[in-house]
């Protein structure tokens, strides 16, 4: 065979090493390419497995760290209960400090300490009660009419008696009076209590000198309120050209609607005044 004849063979067989090149080299590009994403597929599996387990982790110690959170809640609301109670003694001690001070002063009296239980407020005909429940009665030789009071001031007077409480009526009950005097001057007269929970000064000579902050004490007149007792003092002063008394508006140095601790009067001398408490 001439070699112009072989030239065609040749040419064929080179056409089919090369197209078998190609192939060839496809397929271990493909086999390359699905290596790669077989990696990256691993790769991205992993990334997701440890991401979902960050994540279990961050949620357990989100769970943790509210627990956490509510104990510490729980506890400041323990702590804070805790401080209003320490608060609570202080300011029982401190009250009762107090009023021991001014038994103390007092030589001529003879009282038992009560606590207020609960108040009263129920309407009579025409009338508004005002009272409070104590927490002592006939267990402590409680008696109707006896006096009521505190360092502060006078409260009212027993009206009346159980076994373990008693009832008492407050100084600014309507049905409440007490014979009183202005301490400057010693003007007399008659101190009442209203329907809308004040009191008056009612009685005062019409030329007697009253003026806006004269003290107002018990004169002692009668059988039940020792003398010199703390009831207000005057924050008017109503006077008429045709009256033949004037009256005086008093604001009562006893806060009666936080009353919590009282003195009731045993016993006391008529002959010597009480002196004046807190004012």
């Amino acid at each position: 065979m001439r070699k112009r004849d072989l030239l065609p063979i040749v040419l064929l067989l080179l056409a089919v090493v090369l197209l078998a090149s190609e192939e060839l080299g496809g397929v271990v590009a493909v086999g390359n390419w699905v290596s790669d994403a077989g990696a990256k597929g691993q790769a991205a599996v992993s990334s997701l497995l440890r991401n979902v387990s960050n994540a279990r982790v961050f949620f357990q110690d989100l769970d943790q760290l509210r627990e956490e959170n509510a104990q510490l809640r729980q506890r400041v609301e323990d702590l804070t209960v805790e401080l209003v109670e320490v608060q609570e003694v202080i300011a029982e001690n401190e009250l009762l400090r107090t009023e021991l001070g001014y038994v103390t002063s007092q030589r001529s009296l003879r009282v038992m300490g009560a606590n207020v239980e609960a108040r009263v407020a129920g309407y009579e005909p025409g009338n508004l009660s005002r009272a409070v429940v104590i927490s002592t009665g006939r267990d402590g030789d409680l008696l109707p009419d006896m006096p009521v009071l505190t360092g502060r001031g006078l409260v009212g007077r027993v009206i009346e008696v159980a076994a373990r409480s008693s009832q008492v009526l407050l100084l600014n009950d309507a049905r409440s009076s007490v014979a009183a005097l202005i301490q400057r001057t010693r003007a007399t007269g008659i101190v009442k209590g209203q329907l809308d929970g004040g009191l008056v000064m009612e009685d005062i000579g019409r030329d007697a000198d009253v003026q806006v902050g004269d003290v107002v004490l018990t004169s002692g007149l009668g059988d039940v309120f020792p003398k010199g007792v703390v009831i207000g003092q005057v924050v008017e002063v109503i006077r008429s050209d045709t009256a033949m008394f004037q009256k005086a508006i008093v604001e009562p140095s006893v806060d009666f609607g936080s009353l919590e601790v009282v003195l009731v009067l045993l016993e006391h001398d008529p002959t010597v005044s009480v002196e004046p408490g807190v004012q």
